[in-house]
């Protein structure tokens, strides 16, 4: 038997076969044809935290991970999304969360309708409901990423808010935005992207072209990605329907036709526009537009009612009552001093153009279709005044109220201005250190036992300046190098080498008393943290040091690391206790801080004990802030109203990663000079945040230096320096005197 590939087709096989493949090629061509335009686009969480039962006012927005615990009391997370960057039509969205610490029931995806939440601020008390199950995991292991079909809850340009539940009493840990982009959650867009508009069937144009008749364009046929917008503009050509130019205000999709239009013809053009583009399509020319034999010679009447409306330095705005005519009025002529400058369809126009303090002869006739024209009504009428040019008189009774060896204060009366004073410039020997609303301003910066001259000139919104006062004064004789020296910094150790910058600038300031702000040993505060991260560099201040525990530290029961660590230098969850002639109180931001707390009587106590001294208050989150993060917290301002009563001067806070200088100002955020300076100076080492719109107050701001803040402490005063890592540039510094 001879073997299959002897067996060579004949001729007439190889004809069929060839036949055969084509038909084949045929048929599976459809498969094989241009691919869809699909793209998938990564949108990373905007937002992020937990809610927990069993802190019910407690905010974890600032986690890396957040836990997700069916067991009562339970645990939920929360997570935002916005697609505002998607563009095209959405076919398809997945959502993918990083699994830290899985289990065997997984978790359920909620959808949320309520978007407004903040991710500093959310608790369990105040966090949005959420809606029926829309998607499960199943069991997820460890160290995985997990994806759940969630196309039901999202739409382009909005925002997508999703809740994470556990049907297991095992607690579930994902990782959060600020665990880092490679474990952020996200969802997985997948878009089709839209057609620009393509006119297929040219516009078309319905009606006599005949004077005094209406024409009604169509638009044609159109293909492209849903949904399409028209717009129209009517066109003079010649006779031939070439010279086309565009007639202004036929915009309309239909168009009386007029006398000038006789001899010409007519097209329109239709733009056809939606999100991915626009195309023109023009419409054949018209017959040449004719004229009725009886011509309407009958002009519309005068326009009455003639009434002026606003009016600024520049323009005057005139209404009138409609004309009548007894074919039609086709719009007014208006005219200023006898002058036509334009048309209007409308009954009222906007002069604009003119001179300040003017008056004008304001002017208006009607017209019809076959170009009659009515006689003008006219009225007379005036700009307003031009702007202001009178300065503010000088300031006057100028006072030194103060002075410190670094500062002096000074105090003036107001000035007068015939509209209005805006505010005040100061100077300090000839140069402008900046505007104040007030009538006081306190020179720091400054060199023990010298001579300056202080300068004030007003100034109004017209940008009228008043003639310079000015005063000569000093600053007191230089003070004691015995004056206590502190520095402080919160946000530190999330690393054995994270803070070690900062530790070298403690070494090398060799202060008094070194002040932790809070969150000292990432990322939950533990013995072991502590030891490993905190000690080999803060550490070798412990002799001196007076802590102060953060939201990481309470992560462990307690903050039982916290304590164990610090021993008898943490003599209890808050305290107080004197540096020279300074009284400082580390408060607890973690505890209930509410009216009539054992923390806030203990307090007022202890403020009623220390009447006569200079105060410094400290604690970890803020409650002023213009950081992105987290922001100003009202939960703190029952502190805020005892220490201000009492007279403070400063509050030193944490939290927020970053630098920021206060003016001093009272609980309701009102600049005062009798008010606590606050210092956030969460830039131990840990990591930086990113600012908001800086709110009231807010005199410095920096994110981008690692760094400690030095006090010294004077008797009736203090000077400050931010003191930036090796490397780093930023400097603030700046001196006040006790209240």
């Amino acid at each position: 038997m001879s073997s299959f590939r002897n067996r060579w087709p004949t001729p007439g096989l190889w004809f069929a076969l060839l036949l055969c493949a084509l038909g084949a090629l045929a048929l599976l061509s459809p498969l094989f044809g241009t691919a869809s335009s699909t793209t998938v686009q990564t949108i990373v969480a905007a937002a992020d935290a937990s809610a927990a039962e069993a802190h019910p006012d407690r905010n974890f927005g600032g986690d890396a991970s957040l836990r997700v615990d069916g067991t009562k009391p339970v645990t939920n997370a929360y997570f935002r999304f916005n697609l505002s960057a998607v563009t095209g039509s959405i076919d398809g969205v997945t959502l993918r969360l990083y699994v830290e610490n899985g289990s065997r029931e997984g978790f359920d995806v909620h959808a949320v309708a309520d978007s407004s939440w903040d991710e500093s601020r959310l608790t369990w008390s105040n966090a949005p409901s959420f809606g029926p199950v829309v998607g499960s995991s199943g069991p997820v292991d460890n160290e995985q990423w997990v994806s759940i079909d969630v196309t039901q809850l999202a739409r382009a340009g909005g925002l997508v808010t999703v809740a994470i539940t556990s049907p297991e009493a095992a607690p579930l840990t994902l990782s959060s935005r600020e665990a880092g982009s490679s474990e952020a959650p996200r969802l997985a867009v997948e878009t089709t992207a839209s057609s620009p508009p393509t006119n297929t069937t040219s516009p078309s144009i319905s009606g006599q072209p005949i004077v005094g008749a209406t024409l009604s364009a169509a638009a044609g046929d159109w293909t492209g990605t849903a949904p399409i917008s028209f717009a129209y503009q009517w066109h003079r050509c010649d006779s031939s329907g070439a010279n086309c130019t565009a007639m202004p205000g036929a915009t309309d999709s239909s168009y009386v036709v007029s006398w000038v239009d006789v001899g010409a013809t007519l097209r329109v053009a239709v733009t056809g526009s939606n999100a991915a583009g626009a195309a023109t399509a023009t419409s054949s020319a018209t017959t040449v537009v004719t004229a009725l034999e009886s011509r309407d010679t009958t002009a519309p009447s005068v326009p009455s009612g003639l009434a002026v409306g606003a009016v600024t330095e520049s323009s005057i705005r005139l209404s009138w009552a409609a004309s009548s005519d007894d074919v039609g009025v086709a719009g007014y002529d208006v005219f200023v001093d006898g002058l036509q400058v334009d048309t209007s369809s409308a009954t009222g126009y906007t002069f604009s153009g003119l001179a300040c303090g003017v008056s004008y002869m304001l002017g208006v006739d009607a017209y019809d279709a076959a170009g009659n024209h009515s006689s003008a009504s006219s009225v007379v009428a005036a700009t307003s005044a031009c702007a202001d040019t009178v300065a503010p008189t000088a300031p006057g009774d100028l006072a030194v109220t103060g002075t410190t060896s670094t500062s002096i204060s000074l105090s003036w009366s107001a000035s007068l201005d015939d509209v209005g004073v805006s505010g005040y410039d100061v100077f300090l020997d000839g140069t402008k250190m900046g505007p104040t609303a007030l009538t006081n301003y306190v020179f720091g910066g400054l060199t023990c036992g010298t001579g300056y001259t202080l300068g004030v000139e007003a100034f109004d919104a017209a940008g009228n300046h008043s003639t310079l006062a000015s005063l000569g004064a000093g600053t007191s004789s230089c003070s004691s190098a015995t004056d206590p020296v502190i520095a402080a910094a919160g946000d530190i150790c999330n690393s054995a080498t994270s803070c070690a910058p900062t530790a070298d600038l403690l070494d090398a300031m060799k202060p008094d008393g070194v002040l932790t702000l809070g969150d000292n040993a990432y990322n939950s505060g533990t013995l072991s943290e502590y030891n490993t991260y905190y000690r080999p560099n803060w550490g070798r201040q412990d002799a001196i040091v007076y802590p102060n525990p953060g939201n990481h530290e309470y992560d462990t029961t307690d903050a039982q690391g916290y304590f164990d660590y610090f021993g008898a230098r943490a003599p209890g969850p808050y305290y107080s206790y004197d540096l020279g002639s300074w009284h400082l109180l580390s408060l607890n931001s973690e505890l209930s801080v509410s009216v009539g707390s054992a923390q806030e009587t203990w307090l007022k106590a202890d403020l009623a004990a220390h009447p006569a001294q200079c105060v410094l208050a400290y604690w970890h989150r803020p409650r002023f802030s213009s950081g992105s993060s987290h922001g100003s917290s009202t939960t703190y301002a029952t502190l805020w109203n005892d220490l201000y009563a009492a007279g403070a001067e400063i509050v030193l806070n944490g939290h927020e990663h970053n630098y920021e200088r206060f003016a001093p100002q009272n609980p309701s955020a009102v600049a005062d000079p009798k008010g606590i300076r606050e210092f956030v100076v969460g830039t131990g080492g840990a990591s930086h945040y990113s600012f908001d719109a800086p709110i009231a107050n807010s005199e410095v701001r920096d994110n981008t230096s690692f760094g400690v803040l030095k006090l010294t402490l004077h008797p009736d005063f203090y000077d400050w320096q931010f003191v930036p890592v090796a490397g780093a540039s930023f400097t603030d510094s700046g001196s006040t005197s006790c209240h």
